[in-house]
């Protein structure tokens, strides 16, 4: 009996609970039904709405206008990245000219202004424009194409080293011979004429290693002990070389002597 009491009890709790979970269904569907009269049919409610609505479209068209003026400041930096991903080489070359690198640092140093200035986040009324994905994307594109500069320019500056150092060798070897011989002194003059002939090489070939040895320094990276040496070489095989030209432009240019007859010396 007691068993049959409890049981009887339960059925009962389960029924009540039923009857007010309907209940209060009923109540929120009738709610609903008031909700949505209301927010359809009061003009202040509406009214509210519009002014909400507008509100969202102004300052998603004005933040909108402001990111396509920064990216179209910063679409040069966006299509150089792609043309880089596209065509997946190497964009320099030892072979280039100082001119090319000097260009493209120009150019990296305007990309980082570009980024810096205009890849930022925009909080314009309630609407917010992260740019922090493009931003860090485009950072990462300028990061590679100046660490690749840096490789390209030291490769570059130490094969003009190596190159310029031993012609700068050989033509003060030559020139400091001792001449003993006729042959000697043809030889000689020869190589006299030539320098004349090549002053103008000779002098870019200098200036040239001490430009990139400029632009090395300018975008931080450091050369090694036996490059600095090699540098520091060239320079004094340079004055050297330079001061035993002028020392010979001197002997041909004094008079030449003359022989016992009074005929000058050929």
């Amino acid at each position: 009996k007691e068993n049959l009491k409890i049981l009887s009890l339960s059925s009962m709790v389960d029924t009540s609970q039923d009857q007010i979970y309907k209940e209060n269904k009923s109540r929120m569907n009738d709610m609903k039904q008031h909700l949505h009269a209301v927010m359809t049919n009061d003009v202040m409610v509406r009214t509210i709405q519009e002014m909400i609505r507008k509100k969202i479209d102004f300052d998603f068209q004005s933040c909108r206008n402001v990111v396509t003026k920064n990216f179209e400041k910063c679409k040069i930096v966006y299509f150089d990245k792609q043309t880089k991903d596209r065509n997946q080489e190497q964009p320099f070359a030892i072979s280039d000219k100082l001119e090319v690198f000097k260009q493209k640092l120009s150019y990296v140093k305007e990309y980082k202004r570009l980024t810096f200035e205009y890849m930022k986040d925009i909080f314009h009324g309630i609407v917010y424009f992260d740019v922090k994905a493009a931003k860090t994307s485009l950072e990462k594109h300028i990061e590679n194409t100046m660490q690749n500069i840096k490789e390209v320019l030291k490769e570059k500056f130490v094969k003009m080293l190596e190159d310029t150092k031993e012609q700068y060798e050989e033509i003060h070897l030559k020139l400091t011979s001792k001449v003993e011989t006729l042959e000697d002194f043809c030889s000689l003059v020869k190589l006299r004429n030539h320098l004349v002939e090549q002053d103008h090489n000779l002098s870019l070939q200098k200036r040239e290693i001490e430009t990139t040895h400029k632009l090395l320094r300018g975008v931080g990276s450091s050369i090694g002990l036996n490059e600095k040496s090699k540098f520091e070489d060239i320079l004094k095989l340079s004055e050297k070389i330079e001061k035993r030209r002028l020392e010979m432009n001197l002997f041909w240019r004094s008079k030449p002597p003359t022989t016992r007859r009074g005929s000058q010396r050929p």
